[in-house]
């Protein structure tokens, strides 16, 4: 399984998440939680068109501001990490050696089809947080299902803990037979993917920096 490929499985498993009517709904029912820093980590499962790789995945968040994460193969070598912001997304593909460079803004725009503005940068920021913290769910249940893919949460809904016990994520996504804007978008070789991402730990302790760079020597693609 290349790494190019989980970068583009990064993009599909949003694809799946944001939608036009995701980002301009007039109400999405958060859970009552006050996080202001999350630290999370997750045993993950991932197949790309019947490639399946086991692993893990750890998340740091600074709520409504930034998403940063790192993907390890299950023998526990670092292969990927990225950072999402209200502005830019980076991937970096530690494997070969090369990294994605992308605006929040053009990200959108593949996802959805439209200029965005910077509300919705923040409102799509906040929505993948929320899937990864299950605080978008409700009763211990959250399904959502767009023209791309499907997202289901499932924990213990007794549970006083946030997040939640048992708690675990499946995303499923398709890569669009043609580009949904007018913008042109090559062919990133995948057709589908799917996440089961099971969260181990988590805490919430005040992460005072997010360190990344992208190393002199790296290729851009």
């Amino acid at each position: 399984m290349s790494i190019k490929n989980l970068k583009s499985a990064f993009f599909i498993i949003a694809l799946a998440l944001v939608s036009r009517n995701s980002l301009y709904a007039q109400e999405i029912n958060y859970n009552q939680d006050n996080w202001k820093h999350l630290t999370a980590n997750y045993l993950v499962d991932l197949n790309l068109d019947g490639n399946e790789m086991a692993g893990k995945m750890s998340i740091r968040m600074r709520r409504d501001s930034i998403i940063w994460f790192s993907i390890s193969a299950s023998i526990g070598i670092q292969i990927a990490k990225g950072i999402i912001r209200e502005d830019s997304v980076f991937f970096l593909d530690l494997y070969n050696r090369q990294y994605y460079p992308q605006s929040t803004k053009d990200l959108l725009y593949d996802l959805i089809g439209v200029v965005p503005n910077v509300d919705s940068s923040i409102q799509a920021l906040s929505f993948i947080q929320g899937v990864f913290t299950g605080s978008i769910a409700t009763g211990g249940q959250f399904n959502y299902e767009n023209g791309f893919g499907k997202a289901n949460i499932t924990y213990d809904s007794g549970s006083p803990s946030f997040p939640p016990s048992n708690f675990l994520i499946n995303i499923e996504g398709k890569n669009p037979p043609t580009a949904i804007s007018q913008k042109p978008k090559s062919n990133n070789g995948l057709n589908n993917i799917r996440l089961n991402a099971e969260l181990k730990t988590v805490r919430f302790d005040a992460i005072p920096s997010y360190p990344f760079s992208v190393p002199a020597d790296y290729e851009r693609k």
